[in-house]
């Protein structure tokens, strides 16, 4: 990863430039087409161990969150990001990364919707997860808890009608400083399970000309 990342600065704000290192190497090249931005495209950098975010801090121009991580952990990550930025003498800069269902109704995406795609999520969400909290969630609901959808969303998803979804990064915003968000709408479920087949190419379009019609103003 961390090759990675230093050739993609490399290549993009260089010409006719090689590379040896330890996993990578290749001769003299130049890569087209160059990027418009300079020096070079942002680098949004993802992770959610310590070590993977000192190395956001070390070699991206911001660190992007967990799209199902809870603000707690995140908050957590932050504590490191943010020091590491520091010493650097760079800014701070992350991404809020978040899945999300947005509909007219929030009662209807709340009883039809969220039970579904929360359980869908969580397919893959249990082979991931790295947190104590996480897992302590899963030996809850295993051992036959009663934990709803919402329960399970709280913090961790943007979901109902614009009014909600408004709400809700407005409190991301007061309680971490995030300067961007990004939204994934309906991302996340397995495609080998049933709920793959929650909202069509129609549904998740209606989504997004919904979140740009209703929720993006409010922040413009």
């Amino acid at each position: 990863m961390e090759e990675a990342l230093t050739i993609m600065r490399l290549v993009w704000q260089n010409e006719n430039t090689a590379f040896e290192g330890r996993f990578h190497s290749f001769p003299e090249l130049t890569v087209h087409p160059r990027p418009l931005q300079s020096p070079n495209p942002p680098l949004w950098v993802a992770g959610v161990a310590p070590a993977a975010v000192d190395r956001a801090a070390r070699l991206g121009d911001a660190w992007i969150c967990g799209p199902v991580q809870s603000l707690a952990a995140a908050l957590r990550c932050l504590d490191v990001y943010r020091p590491a930025c520091a010493a650097l003498d760079k800014p701070a800069d992350w991404v809020l990364r978040r899945y999300a269902w947005v509909g007219e109704s929030d009662d209807q995406v709340r009883t039809e919707v969220l039970p579904v795609y929360v359980d869908g999520l969580m397919v893959h969400w249990r082979e991931s997860a790295e947190e104590k909290e996480e897992k302590d969630l899963f030996a809850r609901i295993d051992a036959g808890e009663n934990i709803t959808a919402e329960d399970i969303a709280a913090d961790r998803l943007l979901w109902g009608d614009p009014e909600r979804v408004i709400g809700q990064i407005r409190a991301y915003e007061a309680s971490t400083q995030c300067d961007h968000v990004h939204t994934a709408f309906g991302a996340g479920l397995p495609a080998d399970t049933g709920q793959a087949s929650l909202g069509d190419f129609e549904d998740i379009a209606a989504m997004i000309r919904l979140f740009g019609r209703e929720v993006i103003p409010a922040f413009g």
